[in-house]
């Protein structure tokens, strides 16, 4: 389903800092995810540079 979802443009962040704080080897990540230092600030960068929109009123 992920490789489905990929090959459409959907891309999956996943954030280093919660792969540290739960000792998750990155290496077991799937290969269509992209690691990113933070998820709050992927979704700040995202909300507020590009357009996207975390909650809408």
């Amino acid at each position: 389903m992920v490789s489905d979802l990929a090959a459409k443009g959907v891309e999956f962040r996943v954030c280093n800092n919660t792969l540290v704080s739960r000792n998750i080897d990155p290496d077991k990540l799937l290969m269509e995810t992209r690691l990113v230092p933070s998820g709050v600030a992927e979704a700040a960068k995202l909300q507020s540079k590009e357009g996207f929109a975390y909650l809408k009123p």
